[in-house]
């Protein structure tokens, strides 16, 4: 039970990029802190062996289990999603296959929050 209270964590987190623009501007100080966290997001994965943290809360409590992949989360969570990804590009469905779409994941995450601080807040603030 434990476990999935970790995954539905790991899922909000993955999704803070998006939900960000819905935090209303007095609260920008816990938006400049969610940035924060997203951007030092990749610096703490050498401490778990390429994993995320909450990844690896959730195995310790019994979740994610048969990870064949490297990144149990999502390929728990989004195999729906990368498999088919890899499939069209033509890519074998492999280790280091599958965690270049996890970092290409990030990549998509880093320029929705490039976006948000260089125009999203620039346009809220004129009006």
């Amino acid at each position: 039970m434990l476990s999935l209270v970790f995954d539905i964590l790991h899922i909000f987190y993955i999704l803070l990029p998006i939900f960000i623009f819905l935090i209303p501007g007095k609260y920008f100080w816990l938006t400049k802190i969610i940035i924060l966290l997203l951007l030092l997001t990749p610096l703490h994965w050498a401490l778990f062996d390429g994993n995320c943290i909450l990844s690896f809360l959730s195995v310790k409590n019994g979740g994610l289990k048969n990870s064949n992949y490297g990144s149990p989360f999502t390929e728990k969570y989004l195999g729906w999603l990368f498999f088919p990804i890899l499939d069209i590009l033509g890519m074998e469905r492999n280790k280091k296959n599958f965690l270049k779409l996890v970092n290409a994941q990030w990549i998509i995450n880093y320029l929705i929050l490039f976006y948000y601080i260089f125009y999203h807040i620039k346009c809220t603030a004129k009006k």
